[in-house]
């Protein structure tokens, strides 16, 4: 059993209507506790796909561009998803089964021969999920270089990098290997961030960071419609809590009306540890019976968007 959880959570409240659920969450934050609004926060998740190669028959691949605007922070995080390559918590058991035959076998020639077949052509080298993120840092943003920054410098990273690049009329070039394509529907995010329990306005610090946003559709046959509201709470005072606590769920429930939580409409989003193992944003412990205590980041954030949203069939 682990023996700390992160101190990071978050719900779905998907039957919603946002229009009249921010306030009421917002309420909730600002008049019934000491909490006060930090801004404004947009997220969007554009899913894009690879399709698979005639050559090798493989399923195609994914990937999701989560893009946060978090009030003078801007950043990306994408994560690319090969149904084919086995997890990093697969490639991680199954090293250690090798090392252990390895030292048990205590034959030095046959860990050359082992080592030498792993590394043949046409074997898997890289896990199911590859994750990579880029960020501005805020006094960039603040001194107005997030229109030229980090936003357009990824769009053209993406048009240069992973598209077909256009050809004569402005037509796509051909290319020997597949492009990305962009998927029609995304998912957008768009609320606010609260602080509850800062000493006053502006002090900074506090005791809950508090985002509460609505989920749309852009593109696509249900572009414009709204698909209820998503909420993260964070406990800011430690990075994780003791594994059976239930001290950040009692805080994330308590904001939403009660008659919201007694019908169940509440869906606490609830991603194991395994699921961050596999997509190689958490180290596995050393010692499978003494797994330890890890911090919630911005990446198990972005993540836990695309595990939730893809489950729901939005992406």
């Amino acid at each position: 059993m682990p023996s700390g959880s992160p101190s990071t959570l978050l719900a779905r409240w998907p039957s919603a209507n946002p229009a009249s659920a921010i306030p009421v969450l917002g309420r909730a934050l600002t008049s019934s506790r000491p909490g006060i609004s930090t801004g404004r926060r947009a997220v969007q998740i554009r899913p894009f796909r690879l399709p698979a190669s005639e050559a090798n028959g493989r399923e195609g691949r994914n990937m999701f561009v989560v893009r946060e605007m978090d009030g003078a922070t801007e950043k990306v995080d994408v994560f690319v998803e090969d149904p084919t390559a086995p997890t990093a918590g697969d490639r991680d058991r199954k090293g250690k089964g090798k090392a252990a035959a390895q030292e048990d076998d205590g034959d030095e020639v046959m860990v050359a021969e082992v080592e030498a077949s792993a590394n043949t052509a046409g074997s898997v080298t890289h896990s199911r999920w590859t994750h990579c993120s880029v960020g501005l840092p805020p006094s960039a943003s603040s001194a107005g270089a997030s229109g030229a920054g980090v936003g357009a410098l990824f769009d053209t990273f993406i048009q240069r990098a992973l598209f077909a690049p256009p050809g004569p009329g402005g037509q796509p070039a051909q290319r020997d290997t597949p492009a990305w394509q962009p998927r029609a529907q995304a998912v957008s995010l768009e609320g606010y961030t609260f602080v509850v329990g800062a000493a006053s306005p502006g002090a900074g610090g506090g005791d809950w960071e508090v985002k509460v946003s609505s989920v749309g559709l852009k593109g696509g046959t249900a572009s414009g419609t709204t698909r209820g509201c998503i909420i993260e709470v964070a406990y800011l005072p430690v990075p994780y809590l003791p594994a059976d606590s239930t001290f950040v769920k009692d805080f994330l429930l308590s904001l939403f009306p009660p008659a919201a939580v007694k019908n169940g409409e509440i869906e606490v989003v609830d991603i194991k540890e395994d699921a961050f193992i596999d997509a190689g944003l958490l180290d596995p412990p050393a010692d499978a019976s003494e797994e330890g205590e890890w911090e919630w980041r911005a990446k198990h954030t972005s993540f836990a968007y695309v595990h939730q949203f893809k489950k729901e069939g939005l992406l």
